[in-house]
């Protein structure tokens, strides 16, 4: 089972996993002066092992903020001023740069994460500051919906008609209850996207991506029937999920991360179903 594409590192700006630094309290604020420099660190160490870069744009800095925190807020609605929006294009800009003068390059641009920072705004301002740095070349992916249907039309029609692209369709999708996804449903979902796709051309979807599969189980069993109906539905690309509790830095639930257990690195049964089925390239 080698279908699913190379292995993919997510990785959020402030660097969350790289330094094992909480993104949703603020505590990185702390650290926030280096976030550049640790970004581009994190990029060269997953390059070094063989990995693409997902680039997910960054939670708010402390100065482009609507809620004073990182994330402004988990329901789908905006908060950013007009000042705000423009304080957060040049922050994403800036780092960009940096990675870009750095002779670094993202694979994947998430320009937004389920409504943390912001809805289509958000996602245009990214946009723009993703291809005045790097023209054309590296894909849109977002907006990564909590549920198929958290956000049902992908950004796809408002892309379309302000002239930006959203080539990579995502969403975040099964939840701690279900075991695996069934080809049915796996075929809805894709046929779904492919169809706005087909609608609106000019938002250039090229891909179908389920970001976060975010079933509970952790039997292997399941999860090779859920890369199995990936592969058959054409889904491009499939990106495990963080659900434990205290398990969030690392590699997800793919590994035993949480400090407060014993061998806190250990490879679960699940990671050697999710490897043989991303090594090599579709």
């Amino acid at each position: 089972m080698t279908l699913l594409g190379s292995l993919l590192n997510r990785e959020t700006l402030p660097v969350q996993n790289f330094q094992a630094i909480g993104d949703l309290d603020g505590s990185y604020y702390t650290y926030e002066g280096s976030v550049k420099e640790r970004h581009l660190e994190a990029f060269r160490r997953a390059k070094s092992c063989g990995f693409q870069w997902y680039m997910l744009m960054g939670m708010n800095p402390s100065w482009a903020t609507a809620s004073g925190s990182p994330m402004d807020t988990s329901k789908n609605e905006p908060l950013k001023t007009k000042e705000q929006l423009a304080n957060f294009k040049q922050y994403i800009k800036d780092v960009l740069q940096f990675m870009k003068d750095n002779g670094a390059k993202p694979d994947y641009a998430e320009l937004t994460n389920e409504y943390w920072t912001g809805t289509e705004e958000t996602y245009r301002v990214v946009w723009e500051a993703l291809r005045e740095v790097y023209p054309d070349d590296i894909p849109a992916v977002g907006p990564g919906g909590v549920g198929f249907g958290g956000i049902p039309d992908f950004y796809i029609p408002y892309a379309s008609d302000n002239d930006i692209t959203v080539e990579g369709p995502s969403w975040h999708a099964f939840w701690k209850d279900d075991k695996f996804a069934t080809f049915p449903q796996l075929t809805k979902w894709a046929d779904t996207i492919r169809s706005l796709q087909e609608q609106y051309p000019k938002a250039n979807g090229k891909y179908i991506i389920w970001e976060e599969n975010n079933a509970g189980s952790t039997n292997p069993t399941d999860w090779a029937r859920s890369m199995s109906n990936v592969i058959r539905t054409g889904v491009d690309k499939n990106i495990k999920g963080c659900m434990e509790s205290k398990n969030w830095n690392g590699m997800s639930d793919l590994m035993t991360t949480n400090v407060k257990q014993q061998n806190p690195a250990a490879r679960r049964p699940i990671w050697w179903v999710y490897y043989s089925s991303a090594e090599g390239e579709r």
